[in-house]
């Protein structure tokens, strides 16, 4: 009952958006009995919050441990690799969560993401795509998307992902940066200029690098 309570505080300071706090909470939860995989699991995910992707592997590897056949855990390990930039790991973990949740719309994003950095790029899409006919209004997958059409040269695809995911996250940094480029690929030079106004506002490192495409 004692380790549930830490398990429960740990999730409420995660809500909160408390992630050190939750650490360590999780922590002692676990030091009061270490075979519960799901806190390994919540901890792995704060780990991630805070940026800490080799102590996040290992939390979801330490889930994986205790219940080999959940699919979310072998999901979320995937997510790690492709932090951690090995991506042959994260591919072999979403299969992995594939095999065991054939519907999983989040493992066919991880896969499709580490196949986008390995330059896969028509099967990085149509894992996006995948994920997106099990969860049509995913942000990352929508975005993520853009970016792989844009790289495959298929330009007016790119500018239309981009925008079904802008009507779902307005704020996205990147968003903008890739749709001003699909944009000037398509030689709307007022709406690339638009989407570098709103740069100037999110970020300036990105704003900057979308200003030097307007003169290549």
């Amino acid at each position: 009952m004692i380790q549930a309570g830490y398990h429960g505080l740990g999730a409420a300071h995660c809500e909160l958006g408390q992630f050190a706090l939750a650490v360590e909470l999780f922590l002692q939860a676990l030091r009061l009995g270490p075979e519960f995989a799901e806190v390994y699991h919540r901890l792995g995910l704060v780990y991630c919050e805070l940026g800490q992707h080799e102590k996040e592997a290992r939390a979801f590897q330490d889930a994986i441990r205790l219940e080999p056949n959940n699919a979310d855990y072998h999901c979320s390990l995937a997510t790690s690799w492709v932090h951690l930039e090995r991506q042959a790991e994260a591919i072999q973990a979403a299969k992995e969560a594939l095999r065991l949740k054939p519907d999983s719309a989040d493992a066919y994003l991880s896969l499709g993401c580490a196949l986008h950095e390995t330059g896969t790029f028509i099967e990085a899409v149509a894992a996006y795509q995948k994920s997106l006919e099990l969860k049509p209004r995913h942000f990352v997958a929508l975005a993520n998307l853009g970016d792989a059409y844009l790289q495959l040269g298929r330009i007016e695809e790119a500018r239309d992902a981009l925008i079904q995911a802008e009507k779902i996250n307005s704020s996205d940094p990147k968003l903008h940066h890739v749709l001003g480029e699909v944009y000037l690929k398509l030689g709307k030079r007022d709406e690339a200029s638009r989407e570098h106004e709103i740069l100037t506002l999110l970020d300036r490192t990105l704003a900057d690098a979308l200003a030097k495409s307007f003169n290549a």
